[in-house]
């Protein structure tokens, strides 16, 4: 998932139905065209499971908020059957509200589906309340790890300045 889900995560201009089912179109094939009923089935399952707020399928995700367009690049990559899900800066530009909801996913994600998410975050409450494993990077070099017991901001601190 792209840091910038508005210009590299989404078409913008295009459905919500488009966008999740992108990323797999094979899946949503009949006779070699797209069929409408399985990409409703497909993306209706996406919406119920992800709690997307959507009007409609239909809708261009442009209207849709920060954190619905957030979930529906969420979808997207889901829909790849992908097994690590590498994510760059994911509550980035979404409200509190959003942001909760996406960690609870990213927590079902990793224990119910068994999906290994790598995180790159800015925001190191994000990271400690997130990750299990905890790598500081320096200047393009990793130089602590930490496991979510030993973690403190003041020793990721030390590490990062």
């Amino acid at each position: 998932m792209p840091e910038d889900r508005k210009h590299q995560g989404l078409f913008l201009n295009r459905s919500a139905a488009f966008n999740i089912t992108i990323s797999n179109l094979r899946q949503t094939l009949s006779w070699g065209l797209i069929s409408r009923g399985i990409e409703k089935r497909l993306v209706s399952s996406f919406v119920a499971s992800l709690r997307i707020k959507v009007p409609n399928p239909w809708v261009r995700t442009r209207n849709l908020s920060g954190g619905n367009q957030q979930k529906c690049v969420l979808a997207k990559k889901l829909n790849a059957h992908c097994r690590v899900l590498l994510v760059d800066e994911p509550t980035r530009g979404i409200d509190v509200g959003a942001k909760a909801e996406i960690y609870k996913l990213f927590s079902d994600l990793t224990t119910k589906r068994r999906l290994a998410i790598v995180m790159v975050s800015s925001e190191l409450s994000e990271v400690l309340g997130c990750c299990d494993r905890i790598l500081v990077m320096k200047a393009g070099r990793i130089v602590a790890e930490f496991s979510r017991q030993d973690a403190s901001e003041q020793a990721i601190m030390r590490f990062a300045a």
